[in-house]
């Protein structure tokens, strides 16, 4: 029986360092090694009982291991019999795996018991299949009687007979077995050799699953053949990773680019989380270091952020990702922080490794230049030099197993042909610019390549994974596509910067860098999915999975419900649980499952979040305390609200709930608490008339000169209140524009919101109660904005508001928030509209600063809230029917 040439390698490396340690892994807390000649004798065991069980040369042999010390091992006793090592991936469904197995036609598995557990009605139903289970005491005590004496024939170098047989990720269609030969294997390991990204001093950390051509070739084929180590982390959490990387001085770290956008997130907060004075300071030594290394190779920031570097493990030399494109911007930043991160590119059918930056001289947004004994071509290039990239070298595959009509439409003449598009510099580094058969088509006719603008977007930390796509929308003659894409928003940073309301954020933050872009490759709609988006173990988005149509059913309520887990059950069976999913199904008019989120799947924004709060109190006749309330209100999910819930129930109340439906007319008429009503004054002293009247006049001036400010309809702005002022809102500078347009006396006795974090800021705090500014949080306090709001206008007072909630990404105006509807309709106060138009040019959520433009402001006349209550008539919500209403009767001051 031949032996394959990747196991004579092996054997003469294990002989020549057999004392030195190969491996690191985790036993329970205990860390231990294996060593190469200890590793060797485990091949030789484990080759030979795979012979006693029929395995023979050329025979197929599956791996269904996780990332351990049995897998090299198996993978080097396959070789041993000349066999075909075939890696499946174990997160498959049981269904998936079994299908793969069938159609690799294979003798033997190699897995281990608890796996075995979940797979073994799939895995007794194949034919004549053995299954090796590593850790079972049956397989322990056959490998402890295997020989140790090596035996089979020798090969003296490389040939074509097959190695191994890996699948390919299935990113567009069903996966395909590539076929690699032990020349394509060997090949490509020694082109890496001669990068200088591994020696035989390093330590290869081992993250990666290993069924991938990437992580197998460069953290254990390599890495073995090279004489270096690997480390196996004990779990993926950021505890054992640490450990790893620092108890085993780990100098490699293999990731893929999710990977490395988590790290990046992390430190970019860590650093935002530093004092203003000690960030600028760091930010400049940091910018500092960055010249230092690009001119003179000297790298400072190893210094300046030595408590990061020392997480990291000192000894890390490399930082390398491929399997996915990463931004460029990213790669920039870990540079300015220290790090060195190597990308490059390869496929599986390439064995896999294509391209390579090399550590000398790399180039951020490219994949490298072609590695030793690999060429690399641009097929077709158009005007820009884009074309299909093709590739020929003795890496490229044998072929698609069992297909052979596809393996002639991808290999021809030597040459494998990638479907991926991209352009060569003149060093001959490769950019790669996207897909074939992902790129979009709009109805201009423009080509738009999702991946580009993917990344663009995902500098929202709001936004933790997206999926551009094209869809269908209906034009003004016929249907137009139009981008769209899939968000999944980040839970948990949401959470931590206190917001709840989701789909205006994300609007918000997509708005904003869609200014920066071109229009074609701006994202024109979106839908939300509180599920993460279906990826390839190596990060791959895998588009063909995403379907609009179901996410759009999945807005519309037909949602299925999900499979519970028995914690889940128990949970679900409680009185409790069904008296809370009962009432909200009630309440919102469909069925409310556990997993339902509260906004994404619900509906509900922040003023629906606490409409329904105080009225589930009152149902489930509890009292929450008010200090356990932010809790409550940034729950997600319909679960987490009910075990939040759960500790109240069977409290006494600290005062009696009267069971009576939810009014809002009842919450503002309760009395202001004494540190609210202190917070501003209704009397302005004589210092604030001072102050209003020389700043507005210094403001008055400025927007004269540089704003040509008008004012029409000025007589219809009040002295004396109650009044509500509103406006729309595009600019940094439409609070002072409204000042400017009230009359003096109205000035005095007029209070504007603004945001708690904005107005508390130490520039304004001293200016907030001469200014009569109100600082408001719309989220969590958003009850006790209303009733400062109630008690501003209950005292004779104009009350100044921007009803959309934010200021517009365009000059258009928004929808309006329906608590300008509650205001209204409740304290039946009159109502003035004011358009403001020409300040989004002056002054935009898109400019660090303003710029000269004429400003042209409109004062509506007095709208009555009876009137307007008449005028929209019977609705299901009166006060969303009425903030519409308001809005319509102040985009009519803009036609007019």
């Amino acid at each position: 029986m031949a032996r394959s040439f990747l196991f004579e390698e092996f054997d003469r490396v294990a002989r020549n360092i057999a004392a030195k340690t190969a491996i690191f892994f985790r036993d329970g807390k205990e860390l231990k090694t294996i060593s190469y000649k200890e590793l060797y004798l485990q091949v030789i065991r484990l080759g030979n009982l795979l012979r006693q069980k029929g395995v023979k040369e050329q025979d197929k042999a599956v791996i269904l291991l996780g990332n351990q010390p049995e897998w090299p091992e198996t993978f080097f006793a396959v070789q041993y019999n000349g066999a075909i090592c075939v890696p499946i991936d174990i997160n498959l469904a049981a269904e998936e795996i079994k299908a793969l197995i069938l159609h690799s036609q294979a003798r033997i598995v190699v897995s281990f018991e608890k796996l075995y557990f979940r797979l073994q009605q799939q895995l007794d139903s194949i034919n004549g299949l053995q299954v090796l289970l590593v850790d079972s005491p049956v397989f322990q005590d056959e490998l402890a009687q295997s020989t140790t004496a090596a035996s089979g024939k020798s090969q003296m170098e490389a040939d074509d007979k097959v190695a191994a047989m890996f699948f390919t990720s299935g990113t567009t269609k069903l996966p395909k077995g590539v076929l690699l030969s032990q020349k394509n294997l060997y090949s490509n390991n020694r082109s890496i050799k001669k990068v200088g990204l591994l020696t035989s001093k390093d330590v290869v950390i081992s993250l990666l699953p290993l069924h991938h051509t990437y992580s197998f070739m460069v953290t254990c084929l390599s890495a073995l053949l090279e004489g270096a180590q690997i480390s196996y982390p004990a779990s993926l959490n950021s505890e054992d990773l640490i450990s790893c990387l620092k108890d085993t001085k780990v100098t490699l770290f293999v990731g893929v680019p999710q990977v490395f956008l988590l790290f990046h997130r992390g430190i970019e907060q860590k650093l935002k989380k530093m004092p203003l004075p000690v960030r600028m300071i760091i930010g400049g030594l940091i910018e500092f270091s960055w010249l230092m290394r690009r001119v003179a190779h000297i790298n400072l920031s190893k210094i300046i952020l030595g408590k990061m570097h020392k997480a990291f493990g000192k000894q890390l030399k490399y930082m390398v990702t491929g399997g996915a494109r990463l931004d460029p911007n990213v790669i920039a930043d870990f540079y300015k922080w220290g790090f060195t991160v190597l990308e490059g590119y390869g496929l599986t059918e390439t064995s896999p490794v294509v391209t390579f930056n090399p550590p000398e001289k790399p180039k951020f947004g490219s994949v490298g230049r072609a590695i030793a004994d690999v060429e690399v071509k641009i097929l077709s290039p158009d005007e820009q030099g884009i074309g299909e990239v093709i590739i020929r070298g003795p890496n490229v595959m044998l072929g698609y197993y069992e297909l052979p009509d596809e393996t002639a439409r991808k290999l021809k003449e030597g040459w494998y042909y990638t479907g991926d598009l991209g352009y060569l510099d003149k060093e001959g580094y490769l950019y790669i610019t996207g897909r074939k058969d992902e790129l979009l088509v709009l109805t201009s006719g423009k080509k738009v390549n999702p991946e580009e603008i993917e990344m663009k977007y995902l500098a929202s930390p709001y936004i933790k994974e997206i999926c551009v796509m094209v869809n269908k929308v209906d034009g003004f003659l016929d249907q137009v596509n139009q981008l769209t894409a899939v968000v999944v928003p980040d839970v948990d940073y949401f959470r931590k910067q206190g917001e709840v309301n989701v789909e205006q954020k994300i609007k918000w933050e997509l708005d904003n860098i869609s200014y920066k872009l071109s229009d074609y490759k701006r994202i024109k709609g979106f839908y939300l999915s509180k599920d993460s988006l279906p990826r390839t173990r190596l990060g791959k988005l895998m588009r063909h999975r995403i379907d609009l149509s179901k996410l759009q059913k999945a807005g519309e309520g037909a949602k299925q419900e999900a499979v519970l887990s028995s914690e889940d059950e128990a949970l679900f069976s409680e009185d409790f649980t069904q008296k809370v999913l009962s009432y909200l199904s009630a309440r919102l008019k469909r069925k409310v499952n556990l997993a339902d989120h509260l906004e994404l799947d619900l509906g509900l924004d922040s003023l629906g979040r606490v409409e329904l709060l105080l009225e589930l109190q009152r149902h489930l006749n509890i009292q929450v305390p008010e200090e356990s309330l932010t809790e409550l209100y940034y729950t997600g999910i319909a679960k987490e609200l009910i075990q939040r819930l759960k500790p109240f129930l069977g409290r006494e109340p600290a005062q009696e709930i009267k069971q009576e439906e939810f009014l809002w007319s009842k919450v503002l008429a309760q009395p202001l608490p004494e540190s609210l009503v202190n917070s501003f004054r209704l009397k302005p002293l004589f210092i604030d008339k001072v102050i209003t009247f020389l700043g507005m006049a210094f403001v008055k001036l400025i927007f004269l000169i540089f704003f040509r400010l008008k004012v029409e309809g000025r007589e219809n702005l009040p002295k004396e209140g109650p009044c509500i002022i509103y406006a729309n809102h595009t600019s940094y500078l439409d609070g002072l524009i409204v000042g400017c347009s009230l009359p003096l006396g109205g000035l005095f006795n007029s209070y504007f919101l603004g945001f708690r974090q904005y107005f508390m800021n130490p520039a304004f705090r001293w200016l907030i109660k001469s200014a009569r500014l109100v600082p408001i949080d719309i989220t969590y306090d958003l009850v006790k904005t209303m009733q400062v709001c109630a008690y501003i206008l209950k005292h004779s007072k104009l009350l100044m508001f921007f009803p959309e909630g934010q200021r517009s990404a365009t000059e258009e105006t928004g929808p309006f928030k329906k608590g300008i509807g509650v205001l209204a309709k409740e304290l039946n106060v009159p109502l003035i509209p004011i358009y403001i138009e020409g300040s989004y040019n002056a002054w935009s959520r898109h400019q660090k600063f303003p710029r000269p433009a004429r400003i042209k402001v409109t004062c509506g006349k007095v709208l009555t809230a009876a009137q307007l209550t008449a005028e929209v008539g019977p609705a299901p919500d009166i006060h969303e029917a009425l903030a519409v209403r308001l809005r319509k009767e102040l985009t009519q001051l803009k036609q007019a």
